[in-house]
């Protein structure tokens, strides 16, 4: 678990920045008495951001990526809890055979 200061120095971003990704809601690490507390999930979601944003992508479509990777996420866990969607969505799965 690291603090803000030692991932700005990790990843050589500013503090401004990590403020502006929290505050758009791209990566959301724990507070504990006043500071953020990053755990590696965090730190994950921070370089998926920093390569997109490497590749020329906008912050607002980082986060529309975002909302989409979340509801495939909750998509896909309902559907093992509900028998699957099948339909047209399951043609857009990845094949695994």
């Amino acid at each position: 678990m690291l603090q803000t200061g030692q991932i700005e120095a990790k990843y050589q971003v500013s503090r401004d920045t990590l403020r502006f990704y929290i505050e758009e809601g791209l990566v959301l690490p724990e507070k504990v008495a006043g500071k953020y507390q990053w755990l590696p999930e965090h730190e994950a979601a921070l370089i998926n951001i920093l390569e997109l944003r490497d590749l020329g992508l906008s912050v607002k479509a980082i986060k529309r990526i975002k909302e989409l990777h979340e509801t495939t996420w909750n998509r896909d866990s309902m559907a093992g809890e509900f028998g699957g969607c099948g339909g047209r969505a399951s043609r857009f799965r990845p094949s695994t055979s």
